[in-house]
């Protein structure tokens, strides 16, 4: 690919398409979902512009095969197709729309892609801002966990331009094994918000299960054969284990990010007038461990707050 093309013409490059530049790619957020993700475009052939805070995590990357970008400029000025993987909606508007945001540089034609969870309103109001520029803002949140990122197969909820989602198929299909387009900007915003709400609220009233069962003397890991055996196991039981084990301290997925998009999601039921009167309670317990201190640990330490108010602490034993 030359400089010129436009992303419509972005395809897996070739082994003769693998210079510096060749791409026009860039990738902003290398934390633990970043990082794999930007891993698999590089391993593809691709040589995507990194930029992260984080020097370590764009060192790693460059030794990959990846290009550092020294600042917001230099990738707005270089990219054409640019991913965004970032905590939330603060960053993810400061990086777009900020001082140095990339909507002020980057060339007409240009792809924003935001795989962060972030918040409907924040996807709408950057995309409008957006195409007064004639660059497209896609909201793009994923599903997979780390996992996922490593082996390109996350689920990819699409909000924004359809015609640009197609253009980039691409790329988006580096990372994922489904891809699926779900209407306006904030689309994608939404169901993730939903997807994370249903999981993490289930997690929550799983807890305060199994500090029931506990306390009242259920050996757990009969009730969780139980769960599973009745069909009411599955997603919540499967990380029991290290729930019981107490391996909260090398996080999967922080408490801070989980009681984030909690909030998150109440706040877009809150705009909806919808009222979500049992996640409010669940992210009652979400916001008391971070406020106890565990906003960088695992999100199930969460059950630390439940024992501590019921004077019970689970026996790690009971996990064996």
């Amino acid at each position: 690919m030359n400089p010129t093309e436009n992303p419509e013409t972005l395809s897996a490059p070739n082994s003769a398409e693998t210079s510096s530049t060749a791409l026009k790619m860039a990738f902003i957020g290398t934390g633990t979902m970043g990082f794999p993700m930007a891993e698999r475009f590089i391993r593809a052939g691709y040589s995507p512009l990194i930029y992260d805070q984080n020097p370590q995590c764009v060192d790693a990357l460059v030794e990959l095969g990846g290009r550092r970008a020294s600042d917001l400029m230099q990738v707005s000025s270089s990219a054409n197709v640019v991913f965004l993987s970032l905590p939330g909606p603060i960053q993810v508007q400061e990086v777009v729309s900020g001082e140095q945001g990339l909507m002020h540089n980057l060339k007409p034609d240009s792809v924003i892609v935001d795989l962060s969870t972030s918040a409907a309103e924040t996807s709408r109001r950057l995309s409008q801002q957006c195409r007064t520029r004639d660059i497209q803002f896609l909201d793009a949140p994923v599903s997979g966990g780390v996992k996922g990122c490593r082996d390109g197969s996350l689920i990819l909820m699409m909000g924004g331009h359809q015609p640009t989602v197609d253009k980039i198929r691409p790329l988006l299909d580096v990372i994922s094994r489904e891809v699926v387009y779900l209407g306006e900007s904030g689309s994608g915003n939404i169901a993730k918000l939903v997807h994370n709400q249903l999981y993490l609220c289930g997690e929550v009233l799983f807890y305060e299960a199994l500090v029931l069962a506990g306390k009242s003397g259920v050996e757990l890991p009969s009730l969780i054969k139980i769960l599973n055996d009745s069909g009411l196991g599955g997603i919540h039981t499967k990380m029991s284990g290290r729930v019981l084990e107490r391996q909260h301290d090398q996080p999967v997925f922080s408490l801070a990010l989980a009681e984030k998009d909690v909030a998150l999601a109440l706040s877009e039921g809150r705009s909806l007038d919808v009222p979500m009167p049992s996640s409010s309670a669940a992210h009652q317990t979400l916001l008391a461990a971070r406020a106890a201190g565990f906003g960088n640990r695992n999100f199930w330490s969460a059950i630390e707050i439940l024992e501590r108010n019921a004077n019970f602490r689970l026996d790690a034993s009971n996990a064996n």
